[in-house]
């Protein structure tokens, strides 16, 4: 008599049948935005879209070390959305050189850590992650971010604030990402 074989339900390596635990922390997706002056980071439940932990990123690269690893202990991180950081700024947006350097170096740190801990990660364009969103083209820079800030707003009376406001989006964005539909 045979009998009918054995379902195994695999988290990570090691299948619940051989003794494995399941992950109950919250599947998470993070959103970075690193941020000119003040980056922000936000973890985001990928089924009820709704924000887990939001904060802005520390300056030190040691903080910033913890904080990920804080992350990563309590959530299943899913995928890290970093925002994509080029040397080309646009004209509405003056920034100095020192200030795009600046702000390059800290986003390769965040990459560098996030890699290190072994969390997966993408860089995420603005322009992909606004389009994602469905916010408006065009306008200046100063629009882009008023537009970005009513939309998480709406979505997040309680979480919101502008220094947090894109890393907000770019979660958001990110999980409709790896859901492949549009907002809703």
């Amino acid at each position: 008599m045979t009998s009918a074989p054995e379902e195994r339900v695999s988290q990570g390596s090691v299948p619940f049948a051989l003794g494995g635990t399941p992950d109950l922390r919250p599947k998470v997706v993070i959103g970075i935005d690193p941020g000119a002056t003040a980056g922000s980071i936000t973890a985001m439940d990928i089924e009820m879209l709704g924000v887990k932990a939001s904060g802005v990123l520390p300056v030190a690269t040691s903080d910033l070390v913890e904080k990920m690893k804080t992350y990563k202990e309590h959530f299943n991180v899913v995928m890290v959305f970093l925002e994509q950081v080029r040397g080309y700024v646009p004209k509405d947006q003056p920034m100095s050189m020192h200030s795009i350097s600046r702000l390059c170096r800290h986003a390769g740190v965040i990459e560098g850590i996030v890699t290190a801990l072994g969390m997966p990660f993408q860089e995420y364009a603005p322009t992909s992650w606004h389009r994602k969103l469905n916010l408006p083209k065009g306008g200046n820079y100063k629009e882009r971010k008023t537009a970005i800030y009513t939309m998480v707003r709406q979505r997040y009376p309680n979480e919101v604030s502008r220094s947090r406001c894109d890393s907000i989006a770019i979660a958001l964005a990110g999980i409709y990402k790896l859901r492949g539909k549009p907002i809703q």
